[in-house]
């Protein structure tokens, strides 16, 4: 029913959020405990989830809004650049993090590692908006 709804409208995307963690298909596997994720039902919507997020949010000294907005950045940077969450802790919103409570160096940082850095530097319009996403409420 949700699909059928957004589909005619002419959006760019759907970013909705769930007190609940992910779940998925992928490849023959049921995937889960996923903070965010795309939708192969439809390109344009996107799910975050905000589980435990508040909790990450007080121990980084952030807000929960700007945990918020790091959540959508990363989602953002991921899908318009390709950039992909990388495996280890860098402090940076693009890492991936099996262990949820690895999201607070990312939050207290509030900035991308260099390597992702150098990917957003090949953008300069998306490197202006996600630096003032990042630094909304900080």
């Amino acid at each position: 029913m949700f699909y059928e709804r957004i589909s005619p409208l002419e959006i760019d995307y759907v970013v909705c959020w769930t007190s609940r963690l992910l779940a998925f298909d992928e490849k023959d596997k049921v995937r889960y405990n996923y903070l965010t994720s795309g939708t192969p039902v439809d390109e344009r919507v996107f799910f975050i989830s905000h589980s435990g997020l508040r909790g990450y949010a007080e121990e980084a000294g952030v807000s929960f809004h700007v945990a918020l907005a790091l959540m959508i950045t990363s989602e953002l940077v991921d899908h318009f650049l390709e950039v992909g969450y990388h495996k280890e802790t860098r402090g940076c919103p693009m890492d991936f993090t099996e262990d949820h409570s690895d999201l607070v160096p990312g939050l207290r940082t509030g900035r991308f590692c260099r390597p992702c850095t150098r990917r957003l530097d090949k953008n300069k319009d998306l490197k202006a908006a996600v630096e003032a996403m990042l630094a909304w409420g900080r």
